[in-house]
């Protein structure tokens, strides 16, 4: 009998073992890690080579670092585009930036003109944001004002606070355990990780809540990388709900939505179709999170369209 269970015990062990070596043989262990974890480098610097995969782009910024939109000279309404990689348009060529796409469908959604002026750079966190569009909004009086969810942790010194914030350890390097988190997290999950969790939000909440005082503003919401968007099962964070003011969001579900080579960036189709539905809020639409259209059906390109 007791040889019995022995042998019973030997079969799930041998199982686990040829599981473990094939997993490290491919994909590998760091492989299955989240992209949060692992930030791995892309292949090459966007910025010096503007390459993603397949798809090549071009930018030109003006001397405040932001990007350059073609101007409407006979535009009736001013839009601030207040954010941070996302408003500058990271591995998104010029005219297909998420300004380009908001001046072309909000124009369309109102029958009139409509100028966007963008203030985001790439790596900028909440509270930086925050000063982007006060500048925006003192050169443009009068402008409504579009500020996008924040995507990066807080960089500067907090007094009496480590900065960066304390992070937690990698999982094991034991590619069954993480083979089975990747596979098992999004279905149990209470909600997606977030890369916010390392700034003051409320200080940025508060912020963007004094400059909605007076004046049109507005929120538009995203997932915060491709891998838990593409489940489909993570709505807006709470925190910029209750903000009480305005907002838009998309989900980002298909693939094509997101860059080549970069999960943490919209593709071009990705981007026009945030710009519709926040085109569609700003003309008098209702608050909500919406899958549609899908970014397969979008202008623009990505993965596979």
């Amino acid at each position: 009998m007791r040889r019995r269970w022995v042998g019973a015990g030997i079969v799930p062990f041998m199982l686990l073992a040829i599981t473990e070596i094939a997993l490290r043989i491919y994909p590998g262990v760091g492989a299955l890690l989240f992209p949060w974890e692992s930030q791995e480098a892309l292949p090459t610097d966007p910025l010096r080579e503007p390459v993603d995969g397949p798809y090549r782009w071009t930018w030109r910024e003006d001397r405040s670092g932001f990007r350059v939109l073609d101007p409407v000279p006979d535009a009736k309404r001013t839009v601030v585009l207040a954010g941070d990689s996302w408003v500058w348009g990271y591995q998104v060529t010029q005219g297909h930036t998420l300004g380009d796409r908001l001046q072309v469908h909000l124009a369309a959604a109102l029958g009139e003109p409509v100028r966007v002026i963008p203030a985001g750079r790439p790596g900028a966190h909440a509270l930086e944001i925050a000063g982007y569009a006060r500048t925006a909004l003192a050169a443009a009086p009068g402008a409504d004002l579009v500020v996008v969810q924040p995507h990066n942790p807080r960089r500067t010194p907090i007094a009496g606070r480590p900065d960066p914030p304390w992070k937690p350890l990698p999982p094991p390097e034991i590619a069954v355990y993480r083979g089975l988190r990747r596979l098992l997290a999004p279905w149990i999950w209470a909600r997606a990780p977030r890369m916010l969790d390392g700034i003051m939000l409320g200080e940025a909440l508060q912020e963007v809540a004094r400059l909605a005082q007076g004046q049109r503003t507005f929120l538009l919401l995203t997932p915060q990388e491709r891998t838990t968007a593409t489940t489909g099962r993570f709505g807006p964070e709470k925190e910029w709900v209750d903000l009480g003011i305005p907002w838009a969001g998309h989900g980002l579900t298909e693939r094509s939505c997101w860059s080549w080579t970069d999960a943490f960036h919209p593709s071009e189709a990705g981007t026009d179709a945030l710009a519709r539905v926040l085109a569609a809020r700003i003309a008098g639409g209702a608050d909500g999170w919406t899958e549609a259209p899908s970014c397969d059906e979008t202008d623009g390109v990505g993965p596979g369209k």
